[in-house]
């Protein structure tokens, strides 16, 4: 993570302005819920430490509540006792208001919590035209390739499920050409997967036939 990508594409928050205690807060507004992740960046150390929401009051939920919250000059200070937060901000943006409160988070912490992820990743290879491995009747050598899909989805995974993850909607006639030659789906290991270009599968989706991933 970089300073300039977080001012490309999140919402800053900033302290201390001008001096070189100022801190800069960032979060996703468009993905800023309890257990998101958020960002501050430390002037002085020229350090971005990665942060968790771990409670987030937004005024367009209640004019009336928020503005009385905000009569407090202490609220962020007392919902950091409140919330057992690290530190706090107040966002104001053009679509909303913000009082958010933020949790540290460790090396340790991204460690367990990539291995925990690790632990619910399945990888699907999916075949097309044949599978050249076995170069079976319906294997053609011009044609035949495979790709792979990044899920949380245990097996068996649904043929049809995971053509729709790794296509979409197709709009392509190639797309379209490939859809109707799948000749099978398998299982593969976290090894046999990185032989493909997977390394940008990094964004998290929530759908209605399970988690996967895509390109961040």
């Amino acid at each position: 993570m970089t300073k300039n990508y977080l001012e490309k594409n999140y919402v800053v928050s900033s302290y201390n302005e001008n001096t070189n205690e100022q801190m800069d807060y960032y979060i996703n507004e468009n993905s800023c819920k309890k257990g998101d992740a958020a960002y501050l960046y430390l002037h002085e150390k020229n350090k971005i430490q990665k942060m968790e929401i771990v409670k987030i009051i937004s005024r367009s939920c209640d004019p009336y509540v928020y503005d009385k919250l905000l009569e407090n000059e202490d609220i962020l200070l007392d919902g950091e006792d409140k919330y057992n937060a690290d530190t706090s901000a107040e966002f104001i943006t053009d679509n909303d208001c913000y009082l958010v409160w933020f949790k540290y988070v460790t090396a340790i912490d991204e460690q367990k919590c990539a291995a925990e992820i690790n632990e619910n990743i399945h990888w699907y290879e999916l075949c097309f035209f044949g599978d050249e491995d076995t170069e079976g009747k319906n294997y053609n050598a011009q044609k035949a390739c495979s790709y792979v899909i990044k899920t949380e989805i245990p097996p068996v995974i649904d043929n049809k499920i995971a053509l729709k993850i790794l296509f979409g909607e197709p709009r392509e006639p190639w797309e379209k050409e490939l859809i109707d030659n799948c000749t099978c789906v398998m299982e593969v290991t976290e090894d046999e997967a990185h032989f493909f270009d997977v390394e940008e599968l990094t964004k998290r989706v929530e759908s209605e036939y399970g988690v996967y991933y895509t390109r961040g």
